[in-house]
Order: C-alpha cells, then sequence, then structure tokens
C-alpha cells in the first residue's frame, strides 16, 4: 500500500564527476536527486522505467523518463533510478558542468 503522505524531495548538488572505472575525473557535475517516500518500484521493473510507452501509472503515457534520459544523455549526463517497493523512489541526475576560459 502507497503512503498517502508520501513526501517529494529535491536536493541540488555539485559534485566531482567519477569516472566508470572508479577513477575521479576533473570536471564537475551538477547532481540533482528527487526523492518520493511513496509506493516504490519493484527492482525488475526499474530498467523497463525508461523505455518508451511502458508505465506503472494508470494513465501513464510512458515517454516522460524517456525523454528525461534522452536530455540528459544528449547533455553528456547519467541518469538512474533507486527504488524499494513500499519505501520510495530515488531519480539521481548528473549533469557536467562545462566552463568557458
Amino acid at each position: 500500500m502507497c503512503n498517502p503522505e508520501s513526501r517529494l524531495t529535491l536536493q541540488i548538488n555539485s559534485a566531482q564527476w567519477i569516472e566508470p572505472n572508479g577513477t575521479n575525473g576533473n570536471n564537475e557535475v551538477i547532481l540533482f536527486e528527487i526523492s518520493d517516500t511513496g509506493c516504490g518500484v519493484a527492482e525488475d521493473k526499474i530498467p523497463e522505467l525508461f523505455d518508451p510507452y511502458i508505465s506503472l501509472r494508470d494513465g501513464g503515457t510512458g515517454l516522460g523518463l524517456t525523454i528525461c534520459k534522452k536530455i540528459v544523455v544528449d547533455h553528456n549526463g547519467n541518469i538512474s533510478i533507486h527504488s524499494k517497493k513500499g519505501v520510495g523512489t530515488t531519480v539521481k541526475i548528473e549533469i557536467p558542468v562545462f566552463i568557458n576560459k
């Protein structure tokens, strides 16, 4: 059952880019974390959330996260979803900061 008093939180921070191989990069990123204390998503469903026309909500189009991922990737960023059924969900978006010198 979902929490009828679900809370939504947005955090925005800067961080150092972490390369996939675990080494630190020289670039900074802006890190957006959007979290809720809602229903959560089953772990096996998370990879499907970025697929077009896949929605876990009644009346959803399944395009929101697909479009978000396209925008983030077009800006050389990363997007990930962490969720636990009955606890809530966190969407993390990392966008590199490019400074013109």
